[in-house]
């Protein structure tokens, strides 16, 4: 400051800080870089409370490992979405051979989930043979025209076009011990249906012990895929629970355990699970859990899984069920959305069924008459031309084609016995005995345990072996641990050696330089100590130090 001819001067240190948001590191300002990590923490807190509150909602707690399942490909059967997502799920249709048990309470869609397998068999040309106690099944003969359910095509990816009648037939089943001739229904990519409904317990239940019984006798090749899928519904109805006998279920377990090796694949529907013979859930690789009420299934559920999937289980939706195989998920529960039918979910008529008996009784005859022809050296190559285009419409429910077929066909029969002058026998329904199905059953126990010993016996020698498995490692473990501490021993005692050599050529140094120095006193105190050590130490290096030795000795004299 200027005043007159005065300056007058004063200073006073300042620091110039700036706001630390004004920093900056590696050229990105401070504030930024903490907006950026409010906004990611913000939202890294929203996305959890959001997975969290929808895990909470999920009616379907599992846990899935999506590799784990079967991938789409030439011998995958597509079943639906796995539950609450849009992710298309398979199954492995070579898995079949080894059987498929579908459980649940009535209206909880087992009948559909059984029928969505057999869709996909048929389309990969498995022959299929469904044994029905109401009909159901008849609408495979016809495609799906319900809007509602083809509503839910688009849910799975699927369209209205891919709706298809499969090609089959039906046929009604008057007495338990008819006898079936199961290559002849053996028909890739077709189906056969036996209605079973006219039949009462006993004869249900001989009609099962037969059919399996067939199935024996058709002495059918080898395969390692799956060839025949044979579909018992409603096989609960053979438990003592619900007023079956259960003997059945001993020509069942046998059929569990031994057909597989011939391609053939069993899926038996139930209402329950739990009271089925263990001996036959032993033999069944896959089980698919609708929503149940049974009580004993709720116990098993809850004991085998855990609280989360027995609830799961409880709030299941129709057609959303729980597979539990061992082949899939590491043997853990998921929860699948079966995909919605492609034929017609609904009954053929009555007026239907009776035509589909009518011309199949007739065909049957025609086709007998054919056969008799045949073995009075008739040509008769023509006629089983028209025989199968017959069937074919018959198989197509194509009755008015089918009758214009027979119009021509069986007057041409009927004048081929003319020119031969003779009558064709009538055919007659062949049935078994009940006392040569007796004597099956019988064999059936026998077999079951033989199985079940040699299984017990395999068991043993597995355990056994692992036991000899886990003592050889034991010893061998203990045998490399001795190993070890002789090693470590050895070690230990080399380097102490190697310390006393180490010792004794310091201690002479040091004598020597006490001898140098006229100090006897301590020069004879380090005599004694090497004199001590060089009795612990090997021959070999006794020999190095001897003469050292044997010097300090003489000076020390």
């Amino acid at each position: 400051v200027k005043y007159l001819d005065s300056i007058l001067r004063q200073s006073s240190p300042f620091n110039v800080v700036l706001p630390f948001y004004k920093y900056a590191f590696i050229g990105i300002p401070v504030w930024m870089i903490l907006a950026a990590a409010l906004t990611l923490g913000s939202l890294t807190f929203i996305v959890i409370i959001y997975n969290k509150k929808k895990e909470e909602k999920k009616r379907y707690k599992t846990k899935l490992n999506m590799r784990l399942l079967p991938q789409a490909g030439e011998r995958s059967a597509f079943i639906g979405n796995i539950a609450e997502t849009t992710t298309r799920t398979y199954l492995d249709l070579d898995k079949f051979q080894v059987h498929t048990l579908i459980a649940g309470s009535s209206g909880g869609g087992k009948t559909v989930i059984a029928e969505d397998l057999v869709e996909e068999a048929l389309l990969k040309n498995v022959a299929v043979i469904v044994f029905d106690p109401t009909a159901q099944w008849s609408g495979f003969l016809r495609k799906n025209d319900d809007k509602g359910i083809l509503g839910l095509y688009p849910k799975f990816n699927m369209r209205k076009r891919d709706t298809k009648a499969f090609s089959g037939n039906i046929h009604q089943v008057s007495d338990g011990r008819e006898i079936i001739d199961f290559k002849k229904y053996m028909n890739p990519g077709g189906i056969s249906i036996f209605v079973t409904d006219k039949l009462d317990m006993k004869n249900t239940e001989l009609f099962v012990a037969n059919t399996i019984r067939e199935v024996f006798k058709a002495n059918l090749p080898e395969s390692q895929e799956l060839k025949y899928l044979l579909i018992y519904d409603g096989i609960h109805t053979l438990l003592p629970k619900f007023g079956g006998s259960g003997r059945v279920f001993v020509q069942i377990e046998r059929a569990a355990r031994e057909f597989r090796k011939w391609g053939v694949g069993l899926i038996l529907i139930s209402q329950v699970l739990s009271d089925f013979p263990k001996e036959v859930l032993a033999n069944i690789n896959t089980e698919i859990q609708t929503r149940t009420r049974d009580e004993g299934d709720l116990n098993r559920i809850e004991e085998e899984y855990g609280d989360n999937i027995l609830k799961s289980v409880v709030k299941a939706a129709t057609g959303t069920s729980m597979i539990e195989s061992s082949a899939y998920n590491n043997g853990q529960p998921y929860f699948v959305s079966f995909r919605p039918p492609l034929h017609s979910l609904k009954r053929l008529t009555e007026e239907e069924l009776r035509n589909y008996e009518k011309y199949n009784k007739i065909i049957d005859d025609l086709e007998y008459q054919i056969e008799q022809l045949k073995e009075q050296e008739i040509d008769v190559f023509d006629l089983e031309l028209e025989l199968k285009l017959a069937k074919d419409k018959i198989n197509a429910g194509s009755f008015n084609m089918v009758d214009i077929y027979l119009e021509g066909l069986t007057p041409r029969i009927k004048e081929q016995w003319h020119k031969i002058g003779k009558t064709p026998k009538k055919k007659e329904i062949k049935l078994a005995s009940e006392t040569e199905l007796e004597r099956e059953l019988e064999e059936a126990k026998r077999v079951n345990e033989e199985s079940r010993k040699e299984e017990q016996e395999q068991e043993k020698e597995e355990l056994k072996k692992g036991e000899q498995e886990v003592e050889e490692a034991v010893k061998e473990e203990a045998k490399e641990e001795e190993q070890e501490e002789q090693a470590i021993e050895k070690d230990i005692k080399t380097t102490s050696e190697d310390n006393n050599l180490t010792e004794i050529n310091n201690l002479i140094t040091k004598m020597n330089s006490c001898l140098d120095g006229n100090n006897k006193k301590e020069a004879i105190q380090m005599y004694n100590k090497i004199t001590l050590l060089y009795k612990e130490i090997p021959k070999e290096y006794k020999k190095k130090i001897f003469n050292k030795c044997n010097e300090l000795y003489k000076r020390l004299k």
